[in-house]
């Protein structure tokens, strides 16, 4: 099993109150990713780990992660229809990441709504990290990097490393947009890519002006 995933499915165990029958009926949520479909309504994307690494069922095979998606007009009602899916109780509370997709943040009414979603999620936390996707927020989410289980851990581990030096790469939490967007109504959110390879990129920004996406930098994409 890949170490950094084992590295954040232990502390589930060791802190807080669960036992192996709880893990089980649970889904813990590493990465969500947020969209516009293409018929208008909420796209929502979630990176859950595989846990029967730690209740013992995996035999050792399977997938270190799945990305259960599901469309709804409102972002609730998109999640629910996922918790129906997995069969188990989603829980957020380790989320590492929320990406925003291009078209979602080019609507300001949707845009708006995800915020007042996040600021009601009292279980992702007011300091997760958030992150644009020029294209879709899903396709990040389904990406990858290397040594890392899923991207949410990459960009988590990036952060913690750039604490302590590293440079180059800026990071927004969801206190800070949400600050910047009830104070302006403009902001930047640091932009995640995936290269050739699939693999998963920081760099560049999402320009947010007027409650809305003006462009992106670091991509040869014109600001409005």
């Amino acid at each position: 099993m890949n170490r950094r995933l084992l590295l954040f499915l232990i502390p589930l165990v060791l802190t807080g109150c669960w036992d192996t029958v709880e893990i089980e009926n649970r889904a813990f949520v590493i990465s969500v990713g947020i969209d516009k479909s293409d018929g208008g309504q909420f796209a929502v994307s979630l990176a859950i780990p595989d846990t029967s690494a730690i209740t013992g069922d995996s035999g050792g095979g399977g997938k270190m992660k799945t990305v259960e998606e599901a469309e709804d007009t409102s972002i609730p009602g998109a999640i629910g229809k996922i918790g129906e899916k997995t069969s188990r109780s989603l829980y957020f509370g380790h989320a590492k990441i929320v990406v925003f997709g291009g078209e979602l943040l080019g609507d300001e009414k949707m845009f708006r709504e995800a915020l007042d979603f996040l600021e009601k999620n009292y279980q992702t936390g007011r300091k997760i990290n958030i992150l644009a996707a020029e294209g879709t927020a899903s396709e990040m989410l389904r990406g990858g990097k290397e040594g890392y289980p899923a991207v949410g851990l990459y960009v988590s581990e990036l952060y913690r490393y750039k604490r302590n030096g590293a440079a180059g790469v800026s990071k927004k939490s969801f206190d800070e947009l949400s600050r910047d967007m009830n104070t302006a109504g403009s902001t930047i959110i640091p932009r995640i890519s995936l290269d050739g390879d699939g693999q998963a990129e920081l760099g560049g920004a999402a320009v947010i002006r007027g409650n809305r996406l003006a462009g992106f930098t670091g991509t040869g994409q014109g600001i409005e």
